[in-house]
């Protein structure tokens, strides 16, 4: 199931936490898991996945975070959603 949030901060260190307001938590989401060229910026409107944490005990994650109206990546050109219409 989709999800939609924004990104409410982002380290260095390759992890970040993203806020809904269907879901009542901050959600964990790693680089790994970030599914656009640029890097995540704080405030960004995304959608995501929720799945079990990978380490036990912690809470549920966010995977498969994508920004919304994203540029469209082809091969290694980046067109956007008017170009592609």
């Amino acid at each position: 199931m989709k999800w939609n949030g924004v990104v409410k901060s982002f380290s260095n260190r390759g992890f970040g936490f993203i806020i809904s307001e269907s879901i009542e938590r901050d959600l964990f989401f790693h680089l790994s898991d970030w599914r656009c060229i640029q890097p995540p910026l704080p405030g960004q409107k995304v959608t995501f996945e929720v799945v079990p944490a990978r380490i036990a005990g912690k809470p549920d994650q966010a995977t498969n975070v994508h920004l919304v109206d994203a540029p469209i990546v082809a091969g290694l050109a980046v067109l956007s959603k008017a170009v592609a219409e």
